[in-house]
């Protein structure tokens, strides 16, 4: 197979992933809320919503695999381009929230039709006990990240010191085999290359718990008490996944490119297929908290229809965008799927997104 079939396949099997994603991601979303839209308790189960839903998931899958066809055959276009082909990969992701954007109107429309006021009003008096209650960027768990930290100058410093060591021609790229298929001249850039991927993979995860930890959350009115004491489990729950994952991707990650550098390829399969198999759990267990545990506890057995301070008016986009000036909230938590979301309306909110637009627009830019 040659590297242009091989790209070829891996944006059509990648866009095929996230359509597939896509169509599951909205059932980890809170009870009563449907592709972005929150409905009151006598409505959130009426068959009108489902038959909306399931020609949602049906779109969305007939959508990847058009579009997976589409870009496999326009790939070979730009077969010298790969700014182009990125491009091209780039559009066909954002052409894939078209369907959920159709049902988001949908279910809008039904909502005004059926003048559905949706979930109760959260009283003032709760608003101060209750959501006024700041807890701060702590929580248990965020100690793991320090661990992550601890391993990443662990292995830096180890290999400065021991840089006479390392081979002249050092394996870089491995298959799935552990057998090195591509090598460098040995250089500091070069030997530092797992300390650099490790600290920007440190930094992501980190800050992402960061941002969860300061997002705004929801409220049951009718067992208010219950949904703060679910909150903070949840709070808990998530931080202890990230600092593991930190201390995985940005940990052992960075401890076995290290063994594999200095040379000692004769268990480089063991260690590729065992970081490996512990992402792949990671992904799983994350897939389990998001649907048992929700953002913030509404996927709990004991919760009930979280209201917030939002309307449907500040979620743009299929209710994937929220913009709303009067929540001073940089953070709050996502309507489809689980996690958090920037609120467009803050001033550090636009810095945030202009941030990653730069980071992600900028190697584009140079690769053209």
């Amino acid at each position: 197979m040659s590297e242009l079939n091989l790209l070829q396949l891996i944006y059509a099997v990648s866009i095929l992933i996230i359509a597939i994603g896509q169509s599951f991601v909205p059932r980890f979303s809170g009870k009563g809320l449907h592709l972005g839209v929150r409905f009151s308790e006598r409505n959130t189960e009426r068959s009108e919503i489902s038959d909306v839903i399931s020609k949602f998931y049906r779109l969305t899958l007939g959508l990847g695999v058009a579009l997976a066809v589409l870009v496999f055959f326009l790939t070979p276009l730009f077969a010298r381009n790969i700014a182009l082909q990125l491009i091209v990969l780039l559009l066909a992701i954002l052409l894939l929230t078209l369907p959920l954007i159709w049902g988001n109107k949908k279910l809008k429309d039904l909502k005004a039709e059926w003048q559905d006021p949706g979930p109760r009003i959260i009283p003032e008096v709760l608003k101060r006990e209750i959501l006024g209650k700041e807890f701060g960027l702590i929580a248990n768990g965020l100690w793991l990240h320090s661990v992550a930290f601890l391993i990443f100058i662990a292995c830096t410093a180890y290999t400065l010191a021991n840089y006479d060591k390392l081979p002249e021609v050092m394996p870089t790229h491995f298959n799935f085999k552990g057998q090195a298929n591509a090598f460098s001249p040995k250089s500091h850039s070069i030997a530092l290359l797992p300390a650099g991927s490790a600290l920007v993979l440190w930094i992501i995860i980190y800050l992402s718990n960061l941002a969860y930890l300061s997002g705004k959350q929801s409220l049951d009115v009718r067992d208010p008490q219950g949904s703060l004491k679910r909150y903070l489990q949840a709070r808990n729950i998530w931080t202890v996944f990230m600092g593991l994952a930190n201390v995985v991707f940005a940990g052992f990650t960075q401890i076995g490119i290290t063994y594999l550098f200095f040379g000692n390829v004769e268990y480089a399969q063991l260690i590729i297929v065992g970081l490996l198999l512990l992402s792949l759990v990671l992904v799983i267990t994350a897939i389990y908290l998001a649907g048992n545990v929700g953002t913030f506890g509404e996927r709990m057995e004991e919760a009930g229809i979280m209201s917030d301070d939002s309307t449907d008016d500040n979620w743009k986009l299929g209710g994937l965008i929220y913009y709303n000036k009067a929540d001073s909230a940089v953070f709050a938590q996502k309507r489809i799927g689980a996690g958090v979301t920037i609120n467009l309306a803050t001033a550090a909110g636009k810095l945030i997104v202009f941030a990653l637009l730069l980071l992600i627009l900028l190697p584009l830019i140079l690769l053209i």
